[in-house]
C-alpha cells in the first residue's frame, strides 16, 4: 500500500514541475507554408521531417516558404605512413532560402563538421558515417529553428549565429 502511495505522489509531482515541450506551439511565433528541397534528398527529407511540426497553424502571423539546398562532403583527415586514409572529415552543409509573407527573403548557410577514423569494416564505417550525418543536420536543424525563430528580429537588428549557443542580437545602438 505503502508503494502505491509512493508511486501515486511521484506521478503526481511530476505531473506538477512544469516540464513543457522545448519547441511548445505557444513559444513558437510562425508558421511554415512549404518547403522545397534541392540537391541531398536523405538530408534534406530529414529537416522537412522536423520542421513538418511547423508547418500550417493558421493562427500565427508569420509565415515562410522555405528552399533547402543541402549536400555533404567527406574528406581524407590523415594519413597513415603507407598512405591509407586514417581519419575522415565529414561536412554537412545547409543552404536556407527563406521567403516571408511581407516579401523579405533570406539567405544562410549552417554547417557542421566532424572526425570520423577509418575502419576497415567497410560496412561499419558507412554505418558510422551515416549515423554522423543524422546526427550533424539535427544540430543545424535546431541552428534553423532558431533562426526562423528570430527571423523577424534580424530585419531590426544585426545577428549572428553562435554554434548551438543560439541567436545573439546586437542593436545598432551606441
Amino acid at each position: 500500500m505503502i508503494k502505491k502511495l509512493a508511486l501515486i505522489a511521484f506521478i503526481f509531482f511530476l505531473n506538477q514541475c512544469g516540464y513543457e515541450k522545448i519547441y511548445s506551439q505557444k513559444n513558437i511565433n510562425f508558421s511554415i507554408k512549404e518547403i522545397l528541397i534541392y540537391d541531398d534528398i536523405k538530408i534534406g527529407r530529414q529537416i522537412e521531417k522536423r520542421l513538418k511540426f511547423f508547418s500550417n497553424d493558421t493562427s500565427k502571423k508569420n509565415f515562410y516558404q522555405i528552399f533547402i539546398t543541402s549536400n555533404r562532403k567527406k574528406n581524407i583527415s590523415s594519413k597513415d605512413k603507407k598512405g591509407n586514409a586514417k581519419t575522415f572529415g565529414l561536412t554537412v552543409s545547409v543552404l536556407l532560402v527563406v521567403d516571408n509573407n511581407l516579401g523579405q527573403k533570406k539567405e544562410i548557410v549552417f554547417t557542421k563538421s566532424t572526425i570520423i577514423n577509418n575502419n576497415d569494416n567497410k560496412f561499419e564505417l558507412k554505418k558510422h558515417e551515416n549515423a554522423k550525418i543524422i546526427n550533424l543536420t539535427d544540430l543545424i536543424i535546431d541552428d534553423i529553428i532558431i533562426y526562423l525563430q528570430n527571423f523577424y528580429n534580424l530585419n531590426k537588428k544585426s545577428a549572428s549565429l553562435n554554434g548551438n549557443l543560439g541567436l545573439n542580437l546586437k542593436t545598432n545602438d551606441n
